[in-house]
């Protein structure tokens, strides 16, 4: 699933940006999901005092909320990008918000100091919606160097263009103590694929399949170390079990019980 993020400050047009990818993507045929992100501190999913909502309090960790035109999965936490992502699902990620993530992003802005303030190795285009600048304001705003600059809503579908040229299947966010193998942190993989110095296919656990683990139904990643360490102890117990000599995958599921 291809990803992408638009960042900007308050009323920087992140939200109109969003809008108009995610319409333009499924208008050619795309399954797009997204991801809004909320720094509202009185923000809550859920609406305080609904039944919904009385599951939750009770100690509910995850409730199901199914009405006649759609469903709602609340959760107990906020979760993290990794969290999130098992849940989705599609050709195209679009991200509103979340500027700490690494990957591609669409900078919106309004003022020139807004540029200084948030352009980054991860900046992919900007986005300048000449209605939310003042006129002496617009002028200043200048392309910096390999970025191209998009006045928006007539560059709608250029940026779009842009979009799925340049939005990339995102790393897995591991710790950088767990696994380097490519040399790098995740962060620093991804600034250099954006930069044209690495591929994304150079990220190792995509393609160490030693030994897969599902919990819940849902791939747990695990760094290449650990693939090998888990594999190496798990294979020298089955060793010692007859019939096992020449065979090539092997299948353990077990379900986790109380004490």
């Amino acid at each position: 699933m291809k990803t992408i993020s638009i960042i900007g400050y308050h009323h920087s047009g992140k939200t109109t940006t969003a809008i108009s990818l995610i319409t333009l993507l499924t208008q050619m045929g795309y399954n797009v999901s997204s991801i809004k992100d909320i720094h509202n501190v009185d923000y809550s999913a859920d609406t305080i005092g609904s039944n919904s909502w009385q599951h939750r309090q009770s100690g509910s960790r995850m409730v199901f909320a199914r009405g006649p035109k759609d469903t709602a999965l609340f959760f107990d936490r906020p979760l993290s990008f990794a969290d999130m992502l098992p849940h989705l699902s599609g050709d195209f990620l679009i991200i509103e918000g979340m500027r700490e993530l690494p990957v591609p992003q669409i900078l919106c802005v309004t003022k020139p100091s807004h540029l200084n303030d948030l352009i980054s190795d991860l900046t992919v285009a900007i986005v300048v919606y000449p209605y939310l600048c003042e006129d002496d304001c617009l002028m200043q705003i200048k392309s910096h160097a390999e970025i191209p600059m998009y006045h928006c809503p007539q560059d709608a579908k250029s940026l779009m263009a842009r979009a799925m040229g340049i939005s990339i299947e995102p790393l897995p966010m591991v710790d950088a103590d767990c696994c380097s193998e490519c040399g790098s942190t995740c962060d620093e993989l991804m600034r250099e694929i954006i930069a044209g110095k690495r591929k994304r296919s150079e990220c190792k656990m995509d393609f160490t399949d030693l030994i897969r683990i599902k919990v819940d139904g849902r791939p747990l990643p695990i760094v290449p170390f650990i693939q090998r360490l888990f594999k190496d102890q798990i294979d020298a117990f089955i060793r010692n079990l007859k019939g096992t000599e020449n065979a090539t995958n092997i299948e353990i599921n077990f379900r986790r019980q109380d004490d």
